[in-house]
């Protein structure tokens, strides 16, 4: 387990999904309620008898989160925002006075190798899951099938692309796969709990035009994030280079798309968009440029997985970016 990175004590409950808790536990969490806390530098997690949960420093109790509360001091104790309201009374009941604290939502945010490694797996996997629906629509234009009946097969497709790569895959396609209108095949995959994604827009027997400008708008966004995703750098000041390349290029992004965002045991996460915060080594970003195409009354979108480095970033999803099939 890790230490909560705070001063003083630190408490926490929760369960699977909640991604403060599965990264102090630095272990996949039971679905029954834990209890964690950390005294002294010194973690413990409370979990009900016969919780499946490989870690050491565990102790069994019936109700953990009143033996969380009663493991700390009478003093101020630290905890996430997202404590869940019982559990913080029990803390409170029991002599303690609560502090909200973002310190472990702002750890998380620099990844460690073990994290690093997880996210490159599932990178490699949604990569994938990318190649598959390239291979699967370019078949779709040329066996004459109905159109309209091939998007869930496209989709079932690369969601098992992604599985048989060993990660948990979340696809979303958009669009109609017919020639010439462009596919967005956008592909989210988790490894250890750690999510990478994925989005390609595809376009099979394309000619051009519209969409195609709007890709490769998209594309040159994808390359100035990654030549400015560099350690100091403002994580707003990066998200509105995107949006200036593409409007560099005549086109606009959807007004409900997030650009650039954090990712790790929560597909957004720290560093945010509108937090202030600047790019530090270990911090693995989304960069999803879209593109708005009116004429086609659709949406160009691509998106990488970015670690930023000491010096530069490195691309942890390396999926082509060509636009035909």
């Amino acid at each position: 387990m890790r230490r909560a990175p705070t001063d003083g004590p630190f408490v926490h409950a929760g369960r699977a999904g909640d991604p403060d808790l599965r990264w102090l536990v630095d272990a996949p969490l039971p679905s029954e309620p834990c209890g964690y806390v950390c005294v002294g530098g010194e973690p413990t997690l409370f979990a009900p008898p016969g919780a499946d949960v490989a870690v050491t420093g565990v102790e069994r109790h019936d109700d953990p989160a009143a033996a969380a509360a009663e493991a700390l001091p009478a003093e101020t104790v630290c905890a996430p925002r997202h404590l869940p309201h019982d559990a913080a009374l029990r803390v409170e009941r029991a002599g303690s006075d609560l502090r909200s604290t973002t310190a472990v939502a702002d750890a998380r945010a620099r990844k460690d190798d073990g994290e690093r490694a997880a996210l490159a797996a599932a990178a490699t996997a949604a990569d994938a899951g990318i190649e598959r629906g390239r291979e699967t629509l370019g078949e779709t234009a040329g066996d004459g099938a109905d159109s309209r009946d091939a998007t869930e097969p496209l989709r079932r497709g690369v969601a098992g692309a992604v599985a048989e790569a060993g990660a948990t895959p979340r696809v979303r396609v958009d669009g109609t796969p017919a020639p010439g209108d462009p596919v967005v095949v956008d592909v989210d995959a988790r490894v250890d709990g750690y999510h990478a994604r994925t989005a390609r827009t595809l376009v099979a027997a394309g000619e051009g035009g519209a969409a195609r400008r709007a890709h490769v708008a998209c594309e040159s966004a994808l390359r100035v994030a990654a030549g400015e995703a560099t350690p100091g750098t403002d994580v707003d000041w990066l998200t509105s280079e995107v949006r200036a390349e593409l409007g560099s290029f005549g086109v606009d992004p959807p007004t409900d798309v997030t650009l650039v965002a954090g990712t790790g045991l929560a597909r957004r996460e720290a560093p945010r968009v509108g937090s202030g915060a600047a790019l530090a080594p270990g911090n693995v970003l989304v960069v999803a440029p879209a593109a708005r195409v009116p004429e086609a009354a659709s949406v160009v979108r691509l998106a990488d997985t970015l670690l930023v480095g000491e010096e530069g970033t490195e691309r942890l999803t390396a999926a082509a970016t060509a636009s035909r099939v």
